[in-house]
């Protein structure tokens, strides 16, 4: 644990403005290679399936020609990086821009699909991020030169699809402290580069079964054990495998961990709530998005941090994998720059 001091955060503000396969419960085998959707406009009547190959060949084309990812994107494109500090980008100029910036910073970047889901028109994934910093990086404290370090950071995605066939709202989640800590820019822990799988990646499609309908009661029912403060209750209803993947966090949590760390949470804020803002199921995945919030009044463990008396609030995205009713997996998207940010005096 990295214990902060009001300087440093100052100081690292100033200058800057995935597991491995052992240590997971057993997840869905992924699915076989098939031919990926050339990008474009997503048919009225498009199935499930086809939505997924539609989303992967839009990756692909960030991946590959980043030029013609326009065609991806509805003229009236809203895309967001929730909790980072930065402002929406509306419309597809302003959406194509910020992809050339990134790509002027890492040109070699690639994202790596490991999840897909579809449920109507809506997709989410889980993508490893990679790239080697070779641009010159402009931020409130001045620019900062080629690191030539790689990166590799999960990002957690989810769009909506238009009537044009194309996305009209996209969310993006990382953890930029990470994205700093890999190039040697953040002092404090944060999650390490691992390296591609190389496999394809796992794509569900929603059946919207009695299945999903029970475990989108059972993801809102935890949060209501999280807001309630009922250890006991919490650990009955996740499974003995747990793996709690907490992306702001350096490493992955079992169960016992995870209680531990909620327990950490609710020391830190006497009054910290999660509040669902929506939610969809895939098979055996939820995929939620919402804000946890409260008044950071004791120490934060995790960081090191003591009170501050700030109130936090913090948008998220949580793709949570259950089995028999419980909770096996969950991949917890939050950015924890933004997170410190708001708790110190660099967020003012």
């Amino acid at each position: 644990m990295t214990r902060f001091s009001m300087g440093t955060l100052l100081l690292y503000a100033v200058a800057v403005g995935a597991m491995p396969s052992s240590s997971r419960a057993q997840m869905p085998s992924p699915s076989a290679a098939q031919p990926v959707t050339a990008a474009g406009a997503l048919a009225p009547q498009a199935t499930a399936e086809e939505t997924g190959r539609w989303f992967r060949g839009c990756w692909q084309t960030w991946n590959d020609d980043w030029r013609s990812l326009g065609a991806c994107y509805d003229e009236a494109i809203v895309s967001e990086e929730p909790g980072s500090g930065s402002p929406p980008w509306r419309g597809r100029p302003a959406v194509l821009g910020h992809v050339e910036l990134f790509k002027s910073v890492f040109p070699d970047a690639r994202g790596e699909l490991e999840l897909v889901l579809t449920n109507g028109r809506r997709a989410a994934g889980i993508a490893l991020v990679t790239g080697t910093h070779q641009g010159e990086m402009r931020q409130p404290g001045g620019v900062i030169p080629p690191t030539g370090k790689r990166l590799a950071i999960p990002v957690g995605h989810q769009l909506e699809i238009g009537d044009s066939g194309r996305s009209v709202n996209e969310l993006i989640f990382l953890d930029h402290a990470a994205l700093w800590g890999q190039l040697g820019l953040f002092p404090g822990s944060h999650r390490a580069a691992v390296s591609p799988s190389g496999r394809e990646p796992v794509v569900v499609a929603a059946q919207g079964d009695e299945r999903e309908r029970q475990n989108l009661a059972a993801y809102s029912r935890r949060l209501e054990l999280q807001n309630g403060r009922d250890r006991a209750a919490l650990e009955a209803a996740m499974d003995e495998r747990l793996v709690w993947s907490e992306l702001a966090l350096p490493a992955d949590l079992d169960r016992a961990g995870a209680l531990a760390h909620f327990q950490e949470l609710w020391k830190g804020f006497s009054d910290l709530r999660w509040t669902l803002a929506s939610s969809w199921a895939a098979g055996p995945y939820v995929v939620a998005v919402g804000v946890f919030a409260g008044t950071h009044d004791g120490e934060l463990a995790p960081w090191g941090l003591p009170a501050t008396g700030r109130a936090l609030a913090m948008p998220y995205l949580e793709i949570a994998r259950y089995e028999a009713g419980k909770l096996v997996e969950s991949r917890l998207f939050y950015d924890g720059q933004g997170l410190l940010g708001q708790l110190t005096a660099a967020g003012r």
